[in-house]
């Protein structure tokens, strides 16, 4: 018997041997599943940055791209007025030098009408030329 109660002893060792072995193992899991999960949770705060980043980069696109149609539009607007302008000092031009030419037309009129004149006088048949009618 007393045999028998050795190797129940030793049974007994091995036994809580092993079950210290499984403790440190189950420790071990339990700390690397709160590792993990600590990891997964950060994952998940970085993962909503990143999703909110890319909202505020989305709507600062969408700004610019709305903020180009504007220009292009202003742009298309100015080339209009600038046509409309450059529209408006042709047909100035073209009635500036149609006066021109008819200012000089009157002017040559005139300088006819005037030696036409200068011919008549009343009562003389010869021209005076030192007599001026203006």
């Amino acid at each position: 018997m007393a045999q028998a109660t050795k190797d129940i002893g030793t049974m007994i060792k091995g036994v809580q041997q092993e079950s210290r072995k499984v403790i440190e193992l189950m420790t071990a899991g339990v700390a690397r599943a709160e590792s993990g999960s600590a990891d997964a949770e950060n994952s998940g705060k970085a993962l909503s940055a990143i999703r909110e980043q890319v909202g505020n980069v989305r709507s600062q696109v969408n700004q610019i791209a709305v903020a180009a149609a504007q220009q292009t539009a202003t742009t298309h607007e100015i080339s209009g007025e600038i046509l409309l302008i450059s529209s408006v000092v042709s047909e100035g031009a073209a009635i500036a030098q149609e006066s021109s030419a008819a200012a000089q037309q009157l002017n040559q009129l005139s300088e006819e009408l005037f030696t036409v004149m200068r011919q008549f006088r009343l009562g003389s048949e010869e021209p005076d030329d030192g007599v001026t009618l203006f």
